[in-house]
């Protein structure tokens, strides 16, 4: 619905070429697409290309139009998302809901600015959308059956293509339904092969506990007693697939799933603390305070190094970045924990116990999704790069910070958080 209906109310209601403006000059980000070129005259798009307009429209035409379409748009988009959601309780379940209700409240406006208009440019006075009438029945099917995503054809679409469409690639064209069931069967045949092994080579062994029989394989001998003892010790008692995966070399890891598995910052963390050799300060940590629900990783080398208080003053124009630093030592010392907004002085009796430091012009951060905290998500490049030829201004990307101990993602959702942008990562 998203591109039949509300990119095409934006794009009425700002007018083509203003938003077209506003999505050529925005900052690129890395992971998503940016789009110089606009967006008006774009016609057959993937499902990527929409979800990556999405994450920029409603801050974009803020500003271009009233607050109240704004709302209304804001309210659709929230209500798809949330009706996404993996798990439900009464509230979120009710979130869902108070969304479509609140895109009912302020749809009139888009009538009113004439942006729902037919392909001739003529003005629709009516609200008859199939997948809009569609959407009533969305919360009253999550409190009766659960996630509207368990119902979701994506899965089957992926099949479709694994299971039908590359097999019957395979064939000659002929007895494709023959042809098809053949190349499954060897395929699992191939599989069941690459498994069994791969576990013999990784002497995997799933027995949860002696076998009846073979409590006195070590009395017969003393060398073949012992030599059974370091045979059992060798091998891994396996009782997950969990396990199974982690012990299996890697050239079997392709049975379960990408070649390239995900990157863990929290591991890779607590590994690094772990080792008395690594360098100082660490590369690669987590958040503790927050209960490592964010994990960091810069590279090794920082791209300035031995740069002045003064020096990084003025090429990152943050006049009071000398003060910043002298009540962030304060408030550390005193163990205040607070979040101060506005320029900083400091105390101009006290000196830094550093007058040079090193600079990274980005780094990358993982957290934790928000209905598991035992998935990962994606790794994400923060920039906080200096004004440079190809960056006049600089290049900076927004993040999301706790500035209330009181509060804690996700449970708190977005309490005592504040949207900040990072301009400067150092250290001494």
């Amino acid at each position: 619905m998203f591109w039949d209906h509300d990119i095409k109310w934006a794009i009425q209601a700002v007018g083509a070429a203003s938003i077209d403006f506003r999505f050529s000059i925005h900052q690129p980000t890395v992971g998503y697409r940016s789009f110089k070129e606009g967006v008006s005259t774009l016609k057959q798009v993937t499902g990527r290309t929409q979800r990556d307009i999405q994450r920029y429209l409603i801050p974009l035409i803020s500003g271009a139009v009233t607050s109240q379409f704004v709302t209304a748009l804001r309210a659709l988009m929230d209500f798809r998302y949330a009706g996404q959601a993996t798990r439900f309780n009464q509230v979120s379940a009710s979130r869902v809901q108070a969304a479509l209700d609140e895109f009912h409240e302020n749809k009139d406006i888009i009538q009113h600015l004439k942006a729902r208009v037919n392909p001739k440019g003529v003005p629709i006075v009516h609200w008859e959308i199939p997948k809009l009438e569609f959407m009533q029945s969305v919360e009253p099917s999550i409190r009766a059956s659960g996630p509207i995503m368990q119902w979701t054809a994506d899965t089957t679409e992926h099949a479709h293509i694994t299971l039908v469409k590359d097999p019957a690639r395979s064939g000659n064209n002929h007895d494709f339904e023959v042809q098809i069931c053949r190349h499954l069967d060897r395929q699992a045949r191939v599989r069941r092969f690459d498994l069994m092994t791969a576990m013999v080579d990784a002497r995997v062994d799933f027995r949860l506990g002696d076998i009846e029989g073979d409590e006195g394989r070590g009395d017969e001998g003393g060398d073949s007693g012992k030599e059974l003892l370091d045979e059992e010790e060798a091998t891994t008692k396996i009782s997950s697939s969990e396990q199974l995966a982690a012990h299996l070399n890697p050239v079997s890891k392709k049975l379960f799933g990408s070649f390239r598995p995900k990157r863990n910052f929290f591991l890779r963390a607590r590994l690094l603390k772990q080792t008395p050799s690594a360098p100082l300060p660490l590369r690669i940590f987590s958040d503790e305070v927050s209960g490592e629900i964010s994990a960091f990783s810069f590279v090794r080398d920082a791209d300035l190094k031995t740069l002045t208080i003064e020096q990084v003053s003025i090429l990152y124009a943050l006049p009071d970045f000398r003060g910043a630093c002298i009540d962030f030592l304060e408030r550390y010392e005193a163990k205040t924990v607070s979040f101060v907004i506005g320029g900083r002085r400091g105390n101009s009796q006290l000196t830094l116990p550093f007058t040079k430091v090193r600079n990274w012009s980005r780094f990358r951060i993982q957290s934790k999704t928000y209905f598991n905290t035992d998935l990962l998500t994606d790794p994400h490049t923060i920039f906080a790069a200096p004004p440079s030829a190809d960056w006049e201004f600089g290049r900076q990307n927004a993040a999301i910070i706790n500035i209330d101990p009181s509060f804690e993602w996700p449970r708190s959702s977005l309490e005592g958080e504040a949207s900040i942008f990072v301009e400067l990562c150092f250290t001494d």
